[in-house]
């Protein structure tokens, strides 16, 4: 049950998390975008990282997993923002959410394994999961979704990562985001100056940067002591709280795919607790 537990808390984080990060994705530049949300990162764990690194070192193994790691979400944040600079919300946070289906395939042939119920049950999550998110259909030549899914392979390999290594977490997290910080402060240094970018998208990005965080550190707690692919494909599930919200908020109404969807997810998140306990 952990890893059901802990990746529905890591949806449930990053689906406020995307809501954050859209007006701040429709003002500045991709590169911006990336460079500030992982500034504001590193600024996060920049004190219990460094107490921690104080205490136990800092070992190759983290730093070889953090970097590479910090690729993987490099590319995927400069793929993100530009698909919330040009894509709607509304398909762009679904498609995204295919990185837990990259991510639960990357652990499968890594070695996790998984039961004949809990397999279908993932299949169920992911489907639903899109069906639920995309009243439209799957259009994969809308505005932005190429780039949805290209980010959403990134973060599945990032994700991937995290999950199944047993290093320190929050250490792991300060290098992934330290090395974007550097790198994309070293590329465009000359853009990067904070009075280029609103107030209002600084502090919807610091808000954005504290949800991102809580849900991996949920997710990765959940992967290491349950299932990589049954933590992974939940914690992408976070299109659902912006569908959730929409329909208590606005007062929206289901289409009758959103409806198959959310039935399917339903169905594939028992599914997985009864396969889990």
């Amino acid at each position: 049950m952990l890893s059901v537990t802990f990746g529905l808390a890591t949806a449930l984080q990053w689906g406020i998390c995307a809501l954050a990060l859209r007006p701040a994705a429709r003002e500045i530049s991709s590169q911006t975008f990336a460079f500030w949300f992982a500034a504001y990162n590193t600024v996060i764990l920049a004190v219990p990282g460094a107490i921690l690194i104080a205490q136990h070192g800092l070992s190759t193994e983290v730093v070889l997993i953090g970097l590479a790691a910090g690729v993987a979400e490099l590319v995927a944040l400069l793929a993100y923002a530009r698909a919330l600079e040009i894509g709607d919300l509304v398909t762009v946070a679904p498609l995204i959410s295919l990185e837990g289906a990259f991510a639960a395939v990357l652990g499968i042939i890594a070695g996790a394994t998984v039961s004949g119920l809990s397999g279908i049950a993932l299949a169920l999550c992911v489907i639903g999961g899109l069906l639920l998110g995309l009243p439209g259909g799957l259009r994969i030549r809308a505005p932005g979704a190429a780039f949805a899914v290209a980010a959403a392979g990134a973060f599945g390999v990032m994700l991937w990562l995290i999950g199944s290594t047993h290093t320190n977490t929050l250490v792991l997290l300060l290098v992934l985001n330290a090395f974007i910080f550097v790198v994309l402060g070293a590329v465009y240094a000359r853009e990067l100056h904070p009075t280029r970018t609103s107030p209002r998208s600084h502090i919807m990005l610091l808000i954005a940067a504290a949800l991102n965080l809580g849900g991996l550190l949920t997710y990765a707690y959940g992967a290491r002591h349950g299932s990589l692919p049954v933590a992974a494909v939940l914690a992408a599930q976070f299109a659902v709280p912006a569908v959730i919200g929409g329909l208590i908020l606005l007062k929206e109404k289901l289409t009758a795919t959103q409806g198959g969807g959310a039935v399917a997810l339903l169905i594939g998140v028992s599914l997985l607790a009864i396969a889990s306990s």
